[in-house]
């Protein structure tokens, strides 16, 4: 499911990629080899529609995860949510942002894209959403 998620008053629109578990669904030592290349490629294919949304509307933040809805800038603002471990997070966020996820995925992948940067990880970055949602309300 691709979405551009309705804003709540002054908040700005994410944008989400959201998959269904199915060959994400298991975890990687219980796949066999045929489910773990099927869920790459789903993978692969999900990132890439991500980053095409991201250059065409422009969105403050856009994520990619399993069965998950992608909170606005005001649920994360109050610390109730925070975004996926794939998470692209524009320039309009602002340096102190970007430098917040840069150290929220130090040990991990970090990709330019046109608009900003895009971090692919294993944890949730609970500070540096926090901070996004407060410069995008």
């Amino acid at each position: 499911m691709v979405e551009y998620l309705h804003n709540r008053h002054e908040d700005r629109h994410p944008i989400a990629v959201s998959i269904s578990a199915g060959a994400l669904g298991w975890p990687e030592q219980l796949r066999d080899r045929s489910q773990r290349l099927s869920g790459r490629r789903l993978e692969k294919w999900a990132v890439k529609l991500l980053r095409a949304m991201a250059s065409r509307c422009d969105p403050w933040y856009g994520t990619v995860d399993v069965e998950y809805s992608l909170p606005t800038p005001s649920a994360l603002k109050v610390g109730k949510a925070s975004l996926s471990p794939q998470v692209f997070v524009s320039r309009h966020a602002g340096t102190t942002v970007l430098e917040a996820f840069d150290e929220a995925f130090a040990e991990t992948a970090k990709t330019e894209w046109d608009s900003g940067q895009f971090y692919s990880g294993s944890t949730r970055p609970t500070r540096a959403s926090a901070l996004l949602g407060r410069v995008a309300t």
